[in-house]
């Protein structure tokens, strides 16, 4: 994969990124609101849910066309793997809570932790 290395790719990248996760990161939420621990099998279970929505939004968005589907899997393998790592079983509860409620505000609750973690895996991947 022949990718431009730039920061204006770069910060273009992070820019179509960061929304979509916002809105798939609530629906790995709903979907693994049992994520008790992040431990085995719990734990591949949340990553797997967070994999397939990343993945699905980041395909089908147009912006993203000229990655290719290998990198946006390895960008999603990254993102779901890095979000269970930094999240907590409290976290998940709290938050499966209040995106059930309050969807927006869910979302504004990650909003860091999820940029942040995007940054980092479109950094490695897309280098």
């Amino acid at each position: 994969m022949n990718l431009p290395t730039n920061e204006v790719f770069s910060d273009r990248l992070g820019d179509l990124m960061r929304p979509t996760l916002l809105v798939l990161l609530c629906s790995a939420y709903i979907s693994t609101c049992a994520a008790e621990g992040l431990k085995e099998p719990r734990r591949t279970s949340f990553v797997d849910a967070a994999f397939k929505s990343c993945f699905k939004s980041q395909t089908e968005n147009p912006l993203n066309k000229g990655l290719g589907s290998a990198g946006m899997a390895q960008y999603c393998l990254c993102f779901a793997n890095k979000f269970a790592d930094n999240t907590s079983p409290a976290e998940i509860a709290e938050l499966d809570e209040l995106t059930l409620r309050e969807p927006a505000t869910a979302m504004a609750r990650q909003a860091t932790l999820i940029n942040s973690l995007g940054d980092q895996c479109r950094r490695e991947v897309f280098k």
